[in-house]
Parts: structure tokens; sequence; C-alpha cells
């Protein structure tokens, strides 16, 4: 019988010592060559840029209609909201012999160093029991 031990299991998320299982997909660890997480682009700067063009153009309008001017400025007030409570997005990267892949994506970079951390670990020790054999 093969023995597995368990190095995460949190949130369908489960490293063993032969693979990286996460919810029905599977990777085995002996083709993993690389982990890493990486910051994925977020696009701020569009609602920022949209908001402030939208204050600007609110400026230009007071002389005018007051009313247009106060729809820009809500819809520049709104989109810097928006921006502001945009999450910056986390990657889990995994480099396997046919190519790269990026199985899980968070807003909590901790936890995917956690998850990162216990593949590595598992690798290292899977393969420093296939140099004793």
């Amino acid at each position: 019988m093969v023995r597995a031990d368990l190095y995460y299991d949190k949130d369908g998320v489960k490293v063993t010592s032969k693979e990286f299982i996460l919810n029905s997909s599977r990777y085995k660890l002996s083709d993993v060559n690389a982990v890493y997480v990486s910051k994925r682009a977020n696009y701020r700067r569009y609602p920022i840029t949209f908001g402030v063009l939208s204050f600007f153009f609110g400026l230009l309008m007071v002389g005018g209609s007051m009313g247009v001017a106060l729809f820009f400025f809500l819809c520049g007030l709104i989109m810097l909201i928006v921006a502001i409570r945009m999450k910056t997005q986390y990657a889990l990267r995994l480099r396997i012999g046919w190519g790269e892949t990026i199985p899980l994506i968070s807003t909590d970079p901790y936890e995917l160093e956690e998850i990162r951390k216990a593949i590595w670990t598992s690798k290292n020790n899977l393969e420093e029991e296939k140099e004793k054999e």
C-alpha cells in the first residue's frame, strides 16, 4: 500500500506527497518543475482615468448646464469608488513539463504562498525518497 502524506487540506485544495488536488483537477508532483505566486494585472487605471476625465468634463460644464455637470461629477465619483474597491488578484502558477498553468486565482496572497510552500515541500520530499531508493 502506498503511503501518502498530507501537506495541505483546506477549501477544496489538497496537497499530498504525490499530487496537488484542486476540486476535480489533479496534478502529479513529479511533473511539476516550478511553483510561483504572482500578481495578476489589475485594471484600476481604466476607472481612474474615466473618473478623472468625468471630473474634468464636469468642471467644463459648470458654466453651462448644472445637470450635465452634476452627472459628470457623479460618474467620476462612482468610477473612483469602483477603482478603490477593486482587489488585487494573485495567481498560483505551476510550470509543468508541457507548459505553464494557472490552477488557482485568489485575492489572498498568503493563502497562495502557503499552498506554494506545501507543494514545494512535498515535491522536495518526493525527490529525496526517489534518491534513497
